[in-house]
């Protein structure tokens, strides 16, 4: 098994070996969240090749969370629309160092884009990767794995000198349990009007 990264039809990297040992799948249940371990960190096979003009690599917020109501991009690719890639906006809506929430500004159709990034419009890094997600009210909701706990096991690992290969870790689904601790969120909410610094 090899992993491919292409752009348009340049093709930047290739990847047979993880990082380390897999993490595993998280733990997402009525009472708790946490998918600090959801991860699988790849070495790519050679160092990055020239990328096409104006492609960038996405470096990692090393913060614990990132904070709640501060706006993030998804890169988004609909598999029925040939125009490529589009930055679809949203906002978290409920931050924890363990894996936070967020909601997009519109519903769209996810497929296959477990592990995708969260970008936040404030630093432009990485403060996640899509973990679960569904649909509230017309708009698509994530949980996402913190980027600080991806950035610690990649230092970790790369201490180490396990290089598994893909063919014997890829392959473990998770259970969606959304609606569940979209429930618990609410719960958890403080009743009556909201406030703003500005009352303060």
């Amino acid at each position: 098994m090899r992993m491919r990264w292409s752009v348009g039809k340049d093709e930047v990297g290739t990847a047979v070996r993880a990082l380390g040992a897999p993490g595993d799948e998280g733990v997402v249940t009525k009472t708790r969240v946490d998918l600090r371990t959801d991860h699988l960190i790849l070495t790519l096979d050679a160092p990055p090749k020239t990328a096409p003009r104006g492609i960038e690599v996405l470096a990692m917020d090393e913060r614990e969370k990132a904070d709640e109501g501060e706006r993030i991009w998804f890169p988004f690719e609909d598999i029925l629309d040939s125009r490529g890639r589009e930055l679809v906006e949203g906002s978290v809506t409920s931050a924890s160092a363990e894996g936070s929430i967020i909601t997009l500004d519109r519903e769209i159709f996810l497929s296959g884009e477990s592990g995708s990034p969260i970008i936040s419009q404030r630093t432009g890094r990485v403060i996640g990767t899509l973990s679960r997600s569904g649909e509230e009210k017309g708009k698509t909701i994530m949980i996402i794995a913190p980027g600080a706990s991806i950035v610690a096991k990649m230092r970790q690992a790369e201490k180490e000198a396990y290089r598994p290969r893909l063919i014997d870790v890829i392959g473990k689904g998770a259970k969606v349990e959304l609606a569940e601790v979209l429930k618990r969120r609410d719960a958890t909410r403080p009743s009556g009007p909201a406030s703003s610094d500005d009352d303060k």
